[in-house]
């Protein structure tokens, strides 16, 4: 399905990011938490989905542990990759919009051997490499290939989790001529 992304706002740059992680990412699958099974990376816009309340109100009120269960229920839901605008800047009239994006992931890795981070990292370079490549996204928003990025500093085994971070620009809003603010 393609995303009609023409309005050249950060909300469409990130979906048109969303959809391009979606095609890197198509031929990679992981290990999932409680199941021997595969699967595809989930990529959500913006933060992780709530997670779903399945108790009554009555069970709520029973436990605190109940609440810190659901927050990791969304956290460890691996594998998945979270898409984000970070910042934006638009430096004056005509001038182009500057928007620093995010690509969070989350993935599961139970391995005795404790490298699941090569999967983070994997995952890192695809995104490097695609737009290394060519830093055209959408045939609108250019990547300015600044990127930084970095792999989760604890131990979180079995959860691994990194970042890439990297600016794209567009061309903003152009001042009309002969209108009341001339």
């Amino acid at each position: 399905m393609e995303l009609n992304t023409r309005g050249r706002v950060p909300v469409f740059l990130r979906m048109a990011l969303e959809e391009e992680i979606r095609k890197i990412t198509s031929g990679m699958t992981f290990k999932q938490p409680h199941s021997d099974e595969r699967a595809h990376l989930s990529v959500f816009g913006q933060s992780l989905p709530i997670p779903s309340q399945k108790k009554s109100e009555d069970e709520y009120e029973e436990s605190i542990a109940y609440e810190e269960e659901e927050i990791e229920e969304s956290v460890f839901k691996c594998p998945w990759c979270v898409v984000r605008i970070i910042k934006g800047s638009i430096e004056g009239p005509n001038a182009n919009v500057s928007v620093l994006m995010g690509v969070e992931f989350g993935i599961f890795d139970d391995d005795l051997s404790n490298q699941g981070s090569d999967d983070i990292n994997n995952l890192i370079w695809k995104v490097y490499e695609r737009f290394s490549k060519d830093p055209l996204l959408a045939n609108q928003y250019t990547c300015e290939c600044n990127f930084d990025f970095a792999l989760q500093e604890e131990d979180t085994y079995p959860y691994f989790f990194g970042v890439i971070t990297m600016n794209f620009t567009y061309p903003g809003i152009q001042r009309e001529s002969g209108g009341m603010y001339t």
